[in-house]
């Protein structure tokens, strides 16, 4: 069951980050289902210049969002200053396989998220050209991936902030960024070693994020991206191996079209099989809560099928290759690992890789 949208709660939160941050806030409005639920006090002069204009850029982002969406950020020119919209709408078909993650979360989430693009270092790279319905990648930012990347950092720090730490936002996440791999082309917001990174953050005791102040939280955030986000050339490589796997979660594949697909992303993990950032982000969509499902659903409606012989042959092959090459699943310790042994011939443990110095850093 999805929660009513918690317009107090949001209001407040908006007003939080504008004493925090007060110049990135000066300039922006949200807008829920159309109408203005908040708007920070140096902007209310320049909408009344811009009345009309301004409620058709809100009416376009609105419809834009559909059904599943519950936030994104964008641009509006008053002519003086360039004004950020923040359009928030309710998540009519919220769904989590995990217990422990509600729809409340979700909305928080969303909201921290494009705060994120606002307010971190390196977040706010892009913005939406609405005369010609296209994205605008700014200078200032790396990649898009790169900008995602920071804003997840900041709404999975957020989360830990609001929520706790033993909450289903980690699995949670994981899960949908699984679903980016098949279904977005690149994958720009496939940000899973971002999050893993602040999964062993909590695990381990480095930075106690519940105590951090909205600007610490906001330089780790941007800290974290820098260190986790992939290059852009490879995260469109990403994009091109596994584009053309969506019908794994289109309800009107048929269990042939289904298995078909299923042994074309193991055939691509096998012919990249030297490139663990390719052949990681298939593993991740071959493990995904919902594939094991609907392969375990079409098995139990037809014991006899064969329609996952041939990818269950390529499925030992690549368990087979994953032992022999010792494959780290978390991308995180990969990267970790791979940056130790290229700076250090004798280097110390992964996950103490500078993040001292940071954690002091962010307390001095």
């Amino acid at each position: 069951m999805t929660a009513a949208f918690p317009l107090r709660e949001i209001f407040n939160a908006a007003a939080e980050y504008h004493d925090a941050f007060p110049a990135r806030m000066a300039g922006l409005v949200m807008a829920f289902e159309k109408k203005l639920v908040y708007v920070a006090p140096e902007t209310t002069p320049l909408l009344s210049a811009f009345p009309e204009e301004f409620k058709e850029a809100v009416r376009k982002k609105h419809e834009r969002l559909g059904d599943h969406a519950a936030a994104s950020i964008s641009a509006f020119d008053a002519g003086e200053q360039l004004l950020n919209i923040i359009t928030l709408g309710e998540k009519k078909n919220f769904y989590s396989p995990y217990a422990h993650y509600s729809s409340e979360m979700d909305y928080f989430h969303s909201l921290d998220h494009e705060m994120g693009h606002l307010l971190v270092r390196g977040g706010r790279g892009i913005y939406i050209d609405f005369e010609n319905d296209e994205y605008i990648l700014e200078q200032i930012s790396d990649s898009a991936h790169h900008n995602e990347c920071v804003a997840d950092a900041f709404a999975a720090l957020r989360h830990i902030q609001r929520f706790g730490d033993e909450t289903d936002m980690i699995p949670h996440m994981k899960w949908v960024h699984a679903g980016c791999v098949a279904l977005e082309n690149p994958p720009i917001h496939d940000t899973t070693a971002v999050i893993e990174k602040i999964a062993r953050i909590v695990d381990e005791g480095e930075i106690e994020i519940a105590s951090l102040s909205l600007q610490q939280t906001a330089e780790l955030a941007a800290r974290i991206a820098e260190d986790y986000a992939l290059n852009e050339a490879t995260v469109e490589k990403i994009g091109e191996i596994y584009g053309e796997t969506k019908k794994l979660y289109q309800k009107k594949a048929t269990p042939e079209e289904f298995a078909e697909t299923l042994e074309a992303v193991a055939r691509a993990m096998r012919a990249h099989k030297d490139n663990d950032d390719i052949y990681r982000a298939g593993r991740r969509l071959l493990d995904d809560a919902d594939i094991q499902e609907k392969i375990a659903k079409i098995i139990a409606d037809d014991p006899a099928s064969t329609a996952f012989a041939q990818f269950n042959v390529l499925q030992k092959e690549l368990a087979q290759h994953e032992k022999d090459s010792g494959f780290i699943l978390d991308a995180s310790v990969a990267m970790d690992k791979k940056r130790t042994l290229k700076e250090n011939p004798s280097p110390k443990p992964a996950a103490s890789r500078g993040w001292k110095k940071i954690r002091a850093l962010l307390f001095k």
